[in-house]
């Protein structure tokens, strides 16, 4: 079964790294990670563009427009274009997921 971790952007910077290697850190091995960035104004993209140097295609980066300030609109409905599993979820830029989290919903 193939997870999709959408992980919505906007100035999350002290926390971004984290939360995208608790992300591709899963147990669980079919998924990919779509991260979406909404237009911050930190340095969040840039950190994980040069994270994602070099990696396969477990990660998608991605940018929108940010419309709707402080929500999530924009980012998800730019995630949609990249999709190919069976589920999706949604993780805060600013959230950690244990290693099992999508293992123990599988």
């Amino acid at each position: 079964m193939r997870i999709n971790i959408i992980i919505p952007n906007y100035n999350k910077e002290p926390f971004v790294l984290k939360c995208l290697e608790s992300c591709l850190n899963q147990t669980h091995e079919d998924l990919k990670v779509i991260f979406i960035d909404n237009e911050s104004t930190d340095k969040g993209l840039e950190l994980v563009e040069k994270f994602a140097a070099g990696r396969d295609g477990d990660l998608v980066i991605d940018t929108v427009k940010n419309i709707y300030p402080r929500c999530w609109d924009e980012c998800i409905r730019k995630a949609h274009e990249h999709l190919d599993g069976d589920y999706y979820t949604i993780v805060g830029s600013d959230d950690y997921l244990d290693e099992n989290y999508i293992a123990n919903f599988c």
